[in-house]
């Protein structure tokens, strides 16, 4: 698994962005990684938000790279 950071979240749209910036080993290329709200998986009523840590797989996408089954960290 993965780990980053919320940059966006827009819980009326359902989805966001998830930046990695700051964790050890970047194969990416520093794109930020889409997160829809399918995807979130929470013990929480409360949606994912702006600076929450997560933890997720990621998985190619046609329009980039994409996170799927995304955990809050406490």
């Amino acid at each position: 698994m993965a780990h980053g950071i919320v940059t966006w979240f827009d819980a009326e749209r359902g989805f966001g962005f998830i930046s990695r910036a700051g964790f050890v080993s970047r194969d990416d290329g520093g794109a930020e990684i889409f997160v829809h709200q399918s995807q979130i998986t929470s013990d929480s009523l409360r949606p994912i938000g702006r600076g929450d840590r997560v933890r997720f797989t990621l998985e190619p996408h046609a329009q980039g790279l994409r996170a799927t089954d995304v955990h809050p960290v406490c």
